[in-house]
């Protein structure tokens, strides 16, 4: 904060609000100030962390869309490709009393 001020110019503007305020009043001035700089400093970290949370946000749902976008994609290409195709393929479906049909129609198992 005081970078550029030298020893010297903080020396003569301790002298400066000595002569100009008095020494009952500069301590109480001293800790406004202080309290004023914390404020401020919270204040601009508070909205550096809120502006940090938006743009968080925004990516989240920008990446949320092109998911969306992605998801879209392969059901349509499911329903253009799959979807006609599922008469051509034979899935035997049928089960008999106590026995199961495997993909080649044979028994893949039985009820004891």
């Amino acid at each position: 904060m005081f970078g550029s001020i030298g020893g010297f110019e903080m020396l003569v503007l301790m002298v400066i609000g000595l002569l100009v305020f008095g020494p009952r009043k500069l301590p109480e001035i001293g800790r406004t100030i202080g309290r004023a700089i914390v404020e401020f400093r919270k204040a601009g970290m508070e909205l550096r962390n809120s502006i940090e949370r938006e743009i968080n946000l925004e990516d989240l749902k920008e990446a949320g869309r092109s998911v969306e976008r992605e998801v879209d994609a392969g059901l349509k290409e499911v329903k253009e490709r799959v979807i006609p195709r599922l008469p051509e393929l034979e899935i035997d479906t049928d089960v008999d009393q106590g026995e199961t049909a495997g993909p080649e129609g044979g028994d893949v198992g039985k009820k004891d």
